[in-house]
């Protein structure tokens, strides 16, 4: 049960659907427009790399220095960015420069809002742990939605009218900045009462090696992830790849997180542990490499579905298990998960799109070959 007034819980996790909707047909439609523009493979990838490199450092650096802020100022902060950055596609976009900065903008504003919107639910999720992890799931299951969404949406205005969907965006942001300044329940006292967890754990050390292998996880996930969002909707979209519609392009990522969000809809109810983490990133690597040799679009869209379930495997029980035995800086723990996601989707796009260049089809086999590599290591690892 929830730590937040029954007539107001919708707004726990309204912020998360919105934003991610928002962030998804953003970058989706910087892809598909910066091809539009005559973008090469490598430009694509700066596209979708401008994003991390901000995204980066921001949630480490602004997650512990919310900590000392009430979550709700760290949010309107990252509101009111969010809505200034959707202007800017609206009017002011028109170049492949243009793409870039508005994506390294948009990394900055949500720094402020991730961590912060994870550790606010979190807090206010910690009666016990069962739910808390239903709180988790929900939050979850509320941005994948969003990010579920996005990409359809960007797809098929692509192929009809862009300023269309930029002006969607903006309505988007401006809804989710009113529902944080008068749908949000404020945290009461939050810096002595209400961030103290009321689940109880007994202290537990993380080896350095069990550290380094959760970190180096979840970079590879948001590479991944990340690489399905931006390098596939440019190797569907082109003449040499797939060359598909933009429609066909929002469907194939709309099944991938229709299935993200299917594993978030039952991860409230299934215990968390690290050998599903395990399991998960070697069915991956599979798809990965399968996709690699496959152009049939059902078979795809098969692979896309379930890649996206065993990806919201990793995401959820990856941050649930890290928040739940932390009391107090959630902020800070948050700041480091999403900063693990940012590298990996800073580097994952450029890499991806450089690799493009030599062969269309190199790109998914080499973050295959990654991945199915970790998680054989990480096993042995646990394992010894």
């Amino acid at each position: 049960m929830l730590i937040v007034p029954k007539s107001r819980r919708i707004f726990l996790f309204l912020p998360a659907l919105l934003v991610d909707l928002g962030f998804a047909i953003l970058l989706v439609e910087s892809i598909l427009y910066g091809t539009r523009l005559g973008a090469s493979t490598s430009e694509v990838g700066w596209i979708g790399s401008a994003y991390g490199f901000s995204y980066l450092f921001m949630p480490a650096i602004i997650g512990r220095f919310g900590d000392r802020l009430p979550r709700k100022s760290c949010l309107l902060i990252a509101a009111i960015a969010q809505l200034s950055i959707a202007f800017f596609y609206r009017y002011v976009a028109t170049k492949i420069t243009d793409l870039i900065v508005g994506q390294l903008l948009l990394g900055v504003a949500n720094g402020f809002h991730w961590p912060a919107l994870e550790a606010y639910i979190s807090e206010k999720t910690a009666i016990s742990i069962s739910s808390h992890t239903r709180g988790m799931a929900n939050f979850c299951i509320a941005w994948s939605v969003g990010y579920s969404l996005g990409p359809l949406l960007a797809g098929l205005y692509s192929d009809y009218n862009i300023e269309d969907v930029l002006s969607l965006v903006v309505w988007i942001f401006a809804i989710n900045f009113i529902t944080v300044l008068f749908g949000l329940p404020p945290l009461r006292n939050d810096l002595k009462n209400e961030r103290i967890s009321v689940i109880n754990y007994p202290n537990q050390m993380t080896s350095t090696r069990e550290t380094s292998s959760w970190f180096i996880g979840m970079i590879l996930y948001a590479s991944v992830a990340k690489v399905n969002l931006t390098y596939f909707a440019n190797y569907a979209k082109v003449s040499t790849g797939l060359a598909w519609s933009g429609s066909q392009v929002g469907v194939v990522l709309l099944l991938f997180g229709l299935g993200r969000t299917s594993y978030f809809l039952l991860g409230g109810f299934i215990k968390n542990s690290r050998r599903a983490i395990q399991c998960a990133f070697f069915i991956i690597g599979f798809l990965l490499m399968i996709l690699t040799f496959c152009q049939d679009p059902l078979i795809i869209a098969v692979i896309m579905g379930i890649f996206g379930f065993f990806g919201g495997l990793i995401y959820l029980q990856s941050l649930e298990l890290l928040l739940r035995q932390e009391s107090k800086l959630k902020g800070a723990k948050a700041g480091l998960f999403e900063s693990a996601i940012g590298l990996g989707g800073t580097l994952s796009p450029l890499f991806a799109g450089f690799l493009g260049e030599i062969s269309l089809l190199l790109p998914f086999l080499t973050f295959a070959c990654l991945i199915l590599s970790f998680s054989i290591f990480d096993f042995f690892l646990a394992k010894n």
